[in-house]
């Protein structure tokens, strides 16, 4: 998201398989991803990412256009930390984002 790059850096991929190969690769702070991507769906590129020592306490945030509530639970029941129904606004995705990162640093406060 374009409201995202003004405070962070942002690297986007729509497709599954080399969105794959950058995470392990970078190893961002966040992910967001949507649940409907060409190849392998969000739910399984999430079950990848947790499964991989080095990728399985990355957040992932979830922004689809699905609108059902069995899939919010699957996704937090993955790990997801949150689940962002579209249509949404960039302001509400920033908010999210930065709570992320404020519930991730008083994380590494408290170790």
């Amino acid at each position: 998201m374009h409201v995202l790059e003004e405070d962070y850096i942002v690297y986007a991929e729509t497709d599954s398989v080399y969105c794959l190969d950058v995470v392990r690769k970078l190893r961002p702070d966040l992910i967001l991803m949507d649940v409907m991507m060409p190849e392998i769906d969000g739910f399984k590129v999430t079950e990848i990412l947790k499964e991989n020592k080095d990728t399985k306490n990355i957040p992932i945030i979830f922004i689809t256009g699905r609108d059902s509530s069995e899939d919010e639970v699957r996704g937090f029941s993955l790990g997801a930390v949150d689940y962002i129904r579209r249509p949404v606004s960039a302001s509400v995705v920033k908010a999210r984002v930065q709570h992320q990162f404020q519930v991730v640093n008083s994380y590494i406060k408290i170790k």
